[in-house]
């Protein structure tokens, strides 16, 4: 997906603003000119035509709000990396490939996907699992929070919908380990609004990737594979410049 792609019809800089858009997972247009004015990408990028992607259309789309109620929780605590994490949970109605490492496949299939967002960095930990079950849950924090030792970073609170997360057992495991946990209340998903719409967008991502290259090469990608996909999508979110923090990456933020 990363080689050069042509229109007849579409200037040189557009069809190279393309083949970005491509080779960055389908980010939005505006994001990739945003990065070329900052001096990230090529600067004749910033200035050249936009057009529409197919895929995007296709894969981005979603249903419209009946109502727009409140806006997500606002915590002057989240100042640190590890203050404030957010979690939650997407189920998949196509079961998807576990990512083994010896690459041979399983009968044991992804159908859920614990993300938790950190609300300083925005760096996403993810947690593939066979089910929502509590000891998959739990086995799936104890893995992120591995994982943000290696930067040094201690979870202290967690905030979730109700759920699985509301449990016995899961409650029990945050007060073993002596964190704080925060719930929204019923029918109250806008207050977990950073899991949320990092979930709507890791999926949209996926989605449109998979679409686009099951188009072009549909003997080969199969639609179990979005479990590779939704991996390569956080891993380049994590990786990408963002704006909003001062064009360092999740990952560096963490590292700061």
């Amino acid at each position: 997906m990363d080689e050069p792609i042509s229109f007849d019809n579409l200037s040189p800089s557009t069809t190279e603003l393309l083949s970005w858009h491509h080779r960055l997972n389908h980010m939005n247009f505006n994001t990739i000119q945003v990065l070329a004015k900052a001096g990230f990408l090529p600067p004749h990028l910033a200035t050249c035509s936009q057009l529409l992607c197919s895929a995007c259309q296709l894969g981005k789309q979603k249903r419209l709000p009946r109502n727009k109620t409140g806006n997500p929780i606002y915590d002057p605590d989240n100042i640190q990396p590890g203050n404030l994490v957010s979690t939650d949970q997407v189920e998949s109605s196509t079961p998807g490939r576990p990512l083994t490492y010896s690459g041979y496949n399983s009968n044991h299939k992804i159908n859920t996907v614990t993300i938790y967002v950190d609300s300083c960095s925005k760096k996403i930990f993810n947690h593939f699992q066979t089910s929502t079950c509590a000891e998959e849950t739990i086995a799936g924090k104890l893995s992120m929070e591995r994982q943000a030792q290696k930067y040094n970073v201690k979870i202290k609170k967690i905030r979730a919908d109700s759920g699985i997360f509301k449990c016995k057992k899961f409650r029990d495991h945050i007060n073993s380990l002596e964190q704080d946990i925060i719930f929204c209340g019923v029918s109250a998903h806008h207050q977990n609004g950073i899991a949320e719409r990092h979930i709507q967008t890791l999926v949209n991502i996926t989605r449109t990737t998979l679409l686009n290259s099951h188009a072009r090469w549909p003997a080969v990608i199969d639609m179990e594979l979005w479990t590779f996909v939704f991996q390569h999508t956080v891993d380049q979110w994590n990786s990408t410049l963002k704006k909003e923090l001062n064009y360092l990456t999740p990952d560096e933020v963490l590292l700061v």
